[in-house]
C-alpha cells in the first residue's frame, strides 16, 4: 500500500521533545523554521537536518521506527521512492541515503533533509537557539532559509522569501542576505 501526504499538520510539539529526548542532534530547516521569524503559512511538514554521524543517524533511526515512519511517495518530486519501495521500506541502516525521505507518521509529516538544505555542519555556523516546548532548538538562520528557496518555481517559496527578507531589512537595513555558500545544493533534488 502506498503512503501518501496527510493534510495533517504536524505536531511540532511532539518531534521537538521526542528527538531530544532520543538525544537527535538536528538543526530545524524549511517552512517549520521559518514559520518561528515570520507568519507564513502553516508548514505542512516538520523539516529537519541531522547532524550525519552513524550514532546520531542510529538515534534518528529509532525514531522513525517508533513512530512508524514511511516515505511519501511523490511523483512531483525528482528523487522519491515508488510506492511499492515506499511500503517495503525501514529506517535501517540508518544512513543517510535510506533516511533522506518525507515521511509519513501518525504525527504528521516528517522531513530529513540531511543536505538539500545544507549539511548540518554549515547551518550550525549561524543557527540560532529557541526554546520550544522546554526544549532548546537549533534553527536555520533566515538567510540559510533564503538561499535554499525556489522563488523562480514555488508560489508558496515566493511569499516565504519575501517574508523573510522583510525581516532582514527590518533587523539590519543595510544588510543583504547573502547565499548559504558552495556547500547547499541546488534545491530542486525535491
Amino acid at each position: 500500500m502506498a503512503v501518501s501526504a496527510s493534510p495533517t499538520r504536524p505536531d511540532e510539539a511532539f518531534f521537538v521533545r521526542d528527538l531530544a529526548a532520543a538525544g537527535v542532534r538536528y538543526v530545524m530547516t524549511g517552512s517549520s523554521a521559518a514559520s518561528h521569524y515570520v507568519a507564513i503559512d502553516a508548514p505542512a511538514d516538520f523539516d529537519m537536518t541531522p547532524e550525519c554521524s552513524a550514532d546520531n543517524l542510529a538515534r534518528l533511526a529509532s525514531c522513525l521506527a517508533r513512530w512508524g515512519a514511511r516515505p511519501v511517495s511523490r511523483p512531483d518530486w525528482k528523487r522519491t521512492l515508488s510506492p511499492e519501495a515506499a511500503a517495503a521500506w525501514r529506517p535501517f541502516p540508518a544512513e543517510e541515503a535510506q533516511l533522506d525521505h518525507q515521511m509519513s507518521t501518525p504525527h504528521g509529516l516528517f522531513d530529513v533533509v540531511p543536505r538539500v538544505a545544507g549539511s548540518f555542519e554549515h547551518l550550525m555556523r549561524r543557527a540560532r537557539v529557541m526554546s520550544l516546548f522546554g526544549v532548546d532548538v537549533f534553527i536555520a538562520h533566515p538567510d540559510d532559509l533564503l538561499a535554499t528557496l525556489r522563488a523562480d518555481v514555488l508560489e508558496k517559496h515566493r511569499m516565504r522569501a519575501a517574508a523573510l527578507a522583510g525581516l532582514a531589512a527590518r533587523n539590519d537595513p543595510g544588510a543583504r542576505s547573502e547565499p548559504a555558500g558552495p556547500e547547499v545544493p541546488t534545491p530542486g533534488d525535491r
